[in-house]
């Protein structure tokens, strides 16, 4: 049990949810389709399927940051 505890918590993934991206930036799925609506967030949809890649991810961190 206790080497499940010591696995560092990052990820190795190139795309995430919504509900796993709602739940790494901490608030709910309804703030997240909030922003892809308005075009802050950009997403792909892969079939009936919406996905977050990584680096839209870092674009919008970049983004909030003001650096684009």
């Amino acid at each position: 049990m206790t080497a499940l505890l010591d696995k560092p918590q990052t990820t190795d993934k190139r795309a995430f949810s919504i509900a796993e991206f709602s739940q790494r930036w901490g608030w709910g799925n309804n703030t997240t389709y909030n922003l892809i609506n308005s075009g802050k967030l950009k997403s792909a949809k892969i079939g009936r399927r919406r996905i977050i890649t990584a680096q839209q991810e870092a674009d919008f961190a970049a983004a909030l940051e003001g650096k684009v």
